[in-house]
């Protein structure tokens, strides 16, 4: 009984530290990538984040997200806790895209990326 115990505590525990090391593992991808492709990046602050979703009315659980400009590229890669937000953000973003300068959304699972045409095709 106790072997079965510290297996399971052994496996939730091993889970726990892979779930964290594929979130800091994206972000980074996603920052070597759009170096790569010769855009500035830089890890998108709070306050970031807050303006893009300002007046969503949506509840959003952020994992991480970075940005990149080249040129008049630009491009945000957002990881949401789940598909859901991610999808619901693209969505409101789409509708406006008109205010954002013709920026438009795309999701993978729950990631969002967030830019120019060019900007997506290249974060992703």
């Amino acid at each position: 009984m106790n072997k079965r115990i510290i297996s399971i505590v052994a496996i939730v525990a091993l889970v726990a530290v892979l779930g964290v090391c594929f979130v800091a593992c994206g972000a980074s991808s996603y920052e070597n990538k759009l170096e790569k492709a010769g855009y500035t990046v830089q890890t998108l602050t709070d306050e970031d984040i807050a303006e893009m979703t300002e007046g969503s009315g949506l509840d959003l659980d952020i994992k991480w997200s970075v940005g990149g400009t080249k040129g008049a590229d630009y491009v945000a890669v957002i990881c949401f806790a789940d598909k859901e937000q991610a999808e619901a953000f693209a969505t409101i973003t789409n509708m406006a895209s008109g205010i954002f300068g013709g920026m438009k959304a795309e999701t993978k699972g729950a990631i969002l990326f967030w830019g120019t045409e060019q900007g997506i095709k290249d974060a992703k």
